[in-house]
């Protein structure tokens, strides 16, 4: 996969991941996308999981939307 088109694809499987999307759409959301195999998307998902976990977890932690609200 081209590097521009995974850096795009970064973007849109994180905002996925913070709305709490389920993983087969997001995989499915991918193949559509590039047009790569559902073994490719589901190893770029696995692999921005992996790389965006801290932030992922930070984000959708319940104490900042609670924050976020007052």
């Amino acid at each position: 996969m081209d590097a521009q088109i995974e850096k795009q694809e970064t973007e849109y499987i994180v905002q996925d991941l913070l709305r709490s999307r389920n993983r087969n759409d997001i995989i499915s959301g991918v193949c559509y996308r590039t047009s790569c195999t559902w073994v490719e998307a589901e190893y770029l998902v696995e692999k921005v999981m992996r790389n965006n976990r801290k932030f992922i977890r930070q984000e959708t932690n319940p104490l900042r939307l609670i924050v976020s609200i007052i």
